[in-house]
């Protein structure tokens, strides 16, 4: 049977890398396709993304296949953070209403307040806001799910080490067949890494949502209804007792954790 493109993709990984979601490696296992997904760092003086490598996965050697695009961006510093704007990061704990929500902490500028492209969730650098393990207890169980994915497509999801673009993780229900937990269980990841990452030109090249903060802050509806007026969102679910909305795709119950972090641009919501 054929699974989807990123849950091979993942499978693939933790066979063939080290540096898998797992983080073992098993020298026994055969090759589960022709194209081995490599993650290797990329050089600190580069803003760029490499040139992007498709993965092909192909479970009980169906001659049909599925693809996805991996991609290489470090996180760097540099006095600009991203070009042509400034992305603004809040976290929160708490699924509010529409035109009735709130964060736990928001952050103006992160990119240029701290001269980097992107955000280690690991290690947060405001104390205003939540690092994603800090709230989790060792033993829950959870998944990693984005939000609004398309509205911001430049963006880069990086788990234990393997970066997608945000737009190739969020899509269909693979969030759901990939269960974590910060300590090693059989059966699920451990979760070791999480971050977002942006090419220098993010802005410029209309890959990340631009909306204002009081419209995120207070959860005003997107132009299609989006959660957190169309940020882009990433959650953390809790994987025994959750519930998702049907259409947008946001967690409407079970949320641990969540990030926001959209262009704060002075053109109004996205409306």
């Amino acid at each position: 049977m054929k699974i989807s493109f990123l849950v091979a993709a993942l499978l693939s990984i933790a066979a063939c890398s080290s540096s898998s979601f797992n983080g073992e490696s098993d020298e026994g296992q055969a090759q589960a396709s022709q194209d081995t997904i490599e993650s290797n760092e990329q050089d600190p003086q580069s803003s760029n993304l490499e040139p992007e490598r498709i993965a092909s996965i192909d479970e009980d050697q169906s001659p049909e296949s599925e693809t996805m695009t991996v991609v290489d961006i470090a996180l760097e510093t540099s006095p600009e953070g991203i070009v042509g704007g400034h992305f603004d990061l809040d976290t929160s704990s708490v699924v509010y209403p529409f035109n009735a929500g709130d964060t736990d902490g928001h952050v103006h500028q992160y990119d240029d307040k701290y001269q980097i492209n992107g955000v280690n969730f690991f290690d947060i650098r405001d104390t205003k806001l939540q690092n994603v393990q800090t709230v989790l207890q060792p033993v829950q169980n959870f998944y990693i799910k984005v939000v609004n994915a398309n509205l911001s497509p430049a963006a880069v999801i990086e788990i234990n080490g393997i970066m997608f673009k945000v737009a190739d993780y969020a899509a269909g229900n693979n969030w759901s067949e990939k269960k974590f937990s910060l300590t090693a269980k059989d059966g699920l990841i451990q979760l070791k890494s999480l971050s977002l990452r942006f090419p220098k030109d993010a802005i410029l090249q209309n890959g990340l949502i631009g909306t204002e903060t009081g419209c995120v802050r207070s959860n005003t509806p997107g132009k299609q209804q989006e959660y957190r007026n169309g940020a882009l969102l990433f959650q953390v679910i809790d994987a025994d007792n959750y519930t998702i909305d049907p259409v947008m795709g946001y967690a409407t119950s079970g949320l641990l954790w969540e990030a926001s972090v959209f262009w704060h641009h002075e053109n109004g919501c996205y409306l």
